[in-house]
């Protein structure tokens, strides 16, 4: 739920709109937001074909935009999530994004890109020629001039070209799930942007003029206007509608301030509403109020604690609340004994990332026993294997195994995450102790640490 100083990295990209993701935006990590984001991009990505695993990341951008990263991910702001009106519309940005990397553009833009440049140097060439042999310096700057346009004006074309193709790709999902109400939302979000000025000279654009895209999805909507939705899809609809609202609000009580999402749900109507009200009382470190709020919400929710990203309210990512505002009170023992209670109703071997953090970080601070710190070392090695690059995890591992007496392995963690941070003299330091382990496995790694840190 917290925001980490991570950057977003990505060397090449392909944009919804115009504008830019900034590489320094913060990225804002909470899981209930990442599974309900990762399960629409899913059933997209499979109803295309793609294999590839696609990881969504959030950041605290509060424009409307959205990417494709060359390394296969989507990155989406937080605007583009609180600005649209509805589930449709989020769909929308989605899809196209799941469109660009089904379609492999980045890949293809690469490969052709080096014969643009080639076109506009022979235009140089040309013009440097006609320079020598006629002693007068302008058809050398012409000739400049004419491969510099000739490069962007190929350029923005291919650009364009993509974006369309994104576009025919989102909507062949569309059709392919079933879910051709949406196509409202495709036309409603181009309106939306083309009132906001996404898009301007047509042939200045990275993308297809908004008009023209508006045009295409109105046409899908009378393609498909007497299709018969199955009730079974209008059932996932209306509940995609319905989670979006949380994360909706969840997104609004972590990025604006805490006072007016309080102002607006003074007197909380429905579990939602207690929901983002506990989110901006524990962000405006009213932490005994949130806990009471939070109480309610769990009262109000399903009584199953199964997993699904499509709950409305969900009794884990309640509880993540109240495991917050625990620890922020120092009431340590509270929140392990409440972790625990949590996690006996959960299936054996299911675990959620940011409680069992919270739980190990509060493990960290009280050194409850060997037992304690062994179960909390369990728990954030499941969380390691589906997540190997979250670094609060890596160095709760390197905590956690300190106080457990492991300095070897506690060592080879402070090394990975030193990896992951860039700093490779702490992490040449760490792997170097970690080297001197009597288990095997501990020295091989802490080897390949020093052996890549040496590479780069």
């Amino acid at each position: 739920m917290a925001k980490k100083a991570v950057w977003v990295k990505c060397v090449l990209f392909i944009c919804f709109i115009s504008r830019p993701v900034h590489s320094e935006d913060l990225l804002v990590i909470d899981e209930e937001i990442e599974l309900f984001l990762e399960y629409l991009v899913n059933l997209i990505k499979d109803a295309l074909g793609y294999q590839q695993k696609i990881n969504v990341y959030v950041t605290n951008n509060q424009s409307l935009n959205a990417m494709a990263t060359q390394n296969g991910d989507i990155v989406i702001n937080a605007g583009a999530i609180i600005q649209v009106d509805n589930f449709k519309e989020l769909i929308a940005i989605l899809a196209h994004e799941v469109g660009h990397l089904a379609g492999y553009h980045m890949s293809t833009f690469l490969a052709i890109r080096p014969d643009i440049i080639k076109s506009s140097i022979i235009a140089s060439i040309i013009g440097a020629g006609a320079a020598i042999i006629s002693k007068d310096p302008t058809p050398f700057a012409a000739g400049v001039y004419a491969g510099q346009a000739l490069d962007m004006g190929q350029t923005l074309a291919k650009l364009r070209q993509k974006e369309a193709m994104a576009d025919t790709k989102s909507a062949e999902a569309i059709i392919k799930l079933g879910w051709l109400s949406v196509f409202d939302g495709f036309v409603s979000l181009h309106r939306k942007l083309m009132a906001h000025g996404a898009v301007y000279n047509a042939y200045l654009s990275t993308h297809p003029q908004s008009q023209d895209r508006i045009d295409k999805f109105i046409e899908f909507l009378k393609e498909f206007k007497d299709a018969e939705i199955t009730s079974k899809v209008a059932s996932l609809l209306e509940n995609m509608q319905k989670k979006f609202n949380v994360i909706q609000w969840k997104l609004k009580a972590l990025i604006y301030e805490p006072s007016m999402i309080l102002a607006q749900f003074k007197q909380p109507k429905d579990r939602v509403q207690r929901y983002a009200r506990a989110m901006a009382l524990m962000r405006a470190d009213k932490y005994k109020e949130a806990i009471e709020n939070v109480d309610e919400a769990i009262k109000q929710a399903d009584d199953s604690v199964k997993p699904s990203p499509l709950k409305e309210i969900s009794i884990p990512h309640c509880m993540e609340i109240k495991l917050m505002c625990l620890f922020n009170l120092h009431r340590y023992s509270e929140l392990i004994k409440s972790f625990h209670v949590l996690q006996n109703k959960l299936r054996k071997n299911e675990v959620y990332r940011d409680i069992t953090l919270i739980y190990a970080l509060a493990v960290t601070n009280v050194n409850p026993g060997k037992q304690e710190i062994v179960k909390a070392i369990k728990a954030v090695k499941k969380i390691h294997a589906r997540h190997p690059d979250d670094v609060s995890a890596i160095g709760l591992l390197g905590r956690l195994n300190n106080l457990d007496g492991q300095q070897d392995h506690a060592s080879l963690y402070a090394a990975k995450a030193a990896v992951l941070r860039g700093d490779t003299e702490a992490a040449k330091l760490h792997a170097g102790r970690a080297s001197s382990s009597k288990n095997p496995s501990v020295v091989r790694q802490a080897g390949d640490i020093i052996s890549s840190v040496s590479d780069d």
